[in-house]
């Protein structure tokens, strides 16, 4: 508590001034060579307990101690996030790669399967052509040779002997003639229908859309 009025602040009694005065008077005037010590000053016993607060420091060195603790925090806060994210990063990458690579595995074995299915169509496709390229080929060649051999005056010394049979029948022999006129027109009507069904056979083979060629 502060009394500057009676001389005391802080709590501590200060000398009067009227001592003070007498004390520079007596120095000035040679009187007071003996005493060097103001009058009552050896009464004067100040306590300076008032003026130091030792808690101050104290709480000051608590407060940059806090602010150190704080900022080693914060500073070890961000060296962690730092070190997630790099290997969160990392991970990422990693991902990236194995799926990149698993995508090109998953196309070329798409592009080999594609591929195996095609030469079995191909190959059942040949296979089915051939079958009835033979069956067509055979039928044509047996057409073709029966309107080859076909004359009209073949066997024409044999025919004349035959009448001479007594079973020999003129009217039948016309039937079975005109028959075979019959067939054989009907066989040359069918020679360019063979030949073309023989000639489809060399057409292109479709593909199907999954055997085609993969772009890895």
């Amino acid at each position: 508590m502060e009394d500057y009025d009676n001389g005391v602040v802080d709590g501590l009694a200060y000398p009067s001034d009227e001592l003070f005065c007498n004390f520079l008077d007596g120095q000035a005037s040679g009187s007071s060579a003996v005493q060097t010590d103001p009058p009552g000053f050896e009464n004067f016993t100040p306590d300076f307990d008032g003026f130091f607060d030792f808690r101050l420091p104290s709480t000051g060195l608590h407060l940059v101690t806090e602010a150190l603790k704080v900022s080693r925090t914060e500073a070890r806060t961000a060296l962690f996030k730092a070190e997630v994210a790099e290997k969160e990063l990392a991970r990422l990458k990693e991902e990236a790669a194995a799926n990149s690579l698993r995508e090109k595995e998953l196309a070329a074995k798409e592009a080999r399967r594609a591929y195996r299915k095609g030469k079995r169509e191909v190959a059942d496709i040949m296979k089915n052509r051939f079958t009835e390229f033979s069956n067509e080929f055979g039928e044509f060649s047996k057409t073709y040779k029966f309107v080859a051999n076909y004359r009209k005056c073949r066997g024409a010394v044999g025919r004349l002997y035959l009448t001479q049979v007594p079973e020999y029948s003129y009217k039948k022999e016309l039937a079975k003639q005109t028959r075979r006129m019959d067939r054989k027109a009907n066989m040359v009507s069918m020679i360019p229908q063979i030949e073309g069904r023989i000639w489809d056979q060399w057409a292109l083979i479709p593909v199907s859309p999954d055997s085609e060629e993969v772009k890895l």
